[in-house]
């Protein structure tokens, strides 16, 4: 992967790691980055990113500080978002982009 040139201490300060799930996911099939870190200035749920990636067939676990997405295959799905996260939008729509069939996000 692509933070491998990173250590985990210096790619768990990144407060948006998670942007790279759903590019990964997307193209491989499978993500593993750091629980996003970074500075303190709110919180950065990823509750609706985890639950888009889900219903485009992902398996998600959280272990040790990490978030790990696997798909043998990913099959677009009528999603709705409990919130307005353009986050989780942007970041499903990257997964999604590769995904047998249409996708359709609203909020």
């Amino acid at each position: 992967m692509i933070y491998k040139s990173l250590t985990i201490d210096e790619i768990s300060k990144i407060r948006a790691s998670y942007y790279l799930l759903g590019a990964f996911l997307g193209k491989f099939k499978r993500a593993e980055v750091p629980l996003p870190g970074g500075c303190n200035i709110g919180s950065r749920p990823i509750d609706q990113h985890l639950k888009g990636f889900k219903a485009l067939g992902a398996e998600i676990k959280i272990e040790h500080g990490m978030i790990i997405a696997n798909a043998e295959e990913l099959t677009g799905n009528h999603i709705f978002f409990d919130v307005v996260s353009v986050g989780a939008t942007i970041n499903v729509m990257l997964a999604a982009a590769l995904a047998k069939g249409n996708t359709v996000l609203e909020n």
